[in-house]
């Protein structure tokens, strides 16, 4: 599965915001808080089909500035609406992120997403997200206490 997730850093519908602010060295020990939008494509006209959300954490004192990003992605249109993916891995560069989890469609998922930049101007930057992932397909699920109390 391919989707593109768009980070908007600064302007009127900036969906990023830093919450913690060091004097250290590469920016050590600064947070920020996102609620990306994730598209169906790269183009203007793409459609939201849901959100990444999470925070991240700037991790490096030394050698070049890498930010630890946990993130929820939310699905909410498409194949896999009100599903979610749980997320780890490093922001800004292109690479890769572990899936640690999932809901919904995706319950019990695992393996790896694949980012890089494929647009990076002031304020904007567009990954290009190839998901690799296993799940478990549950079936309806039932009210489970319900089922203990007969």
């Amino acid at each position: 599965m391919i989707i593109y997730i768009n980070q908007l850093g600064s302007g009127p519908n900036r969906n990023q915001v830093s919450v913690i602010s060091t004097n250290e060295p590469l920016g050590f020990g600064k947070a920020g808080i996102t609620d990306w939008s994730i598209l169906d494509g790269p183009n203007s006209g793409a459609g939201t089909v849901g959100r990444a959300q999470g925070i991240h954490f700037e991790s490096s004192h030394v050698g070049q500035p890498l930010w630890t990003s946990i993130l929820n992605l939310k699905f909410d249109n498409g194949t896999f609406a009100g599903s979610t993916l749980q997320v780890m891995g490093f922001v800004p560069t292109d690479g890769d992120w572990s899936i640690m989890g999932g809901t919904g469609k995706l319950t019990l998922a695992r393996g790896i997403i694949s980012h890089k930049v494929i647009r990076d101007v002031p304020g904007d930057r567009l990954y290009e997200v190839y998901i690799h992932v296993y799940y478990s397909a549950m079936g309806k699920r039932t009210n489970r206490k319900k089922e203990l109390e007969k």
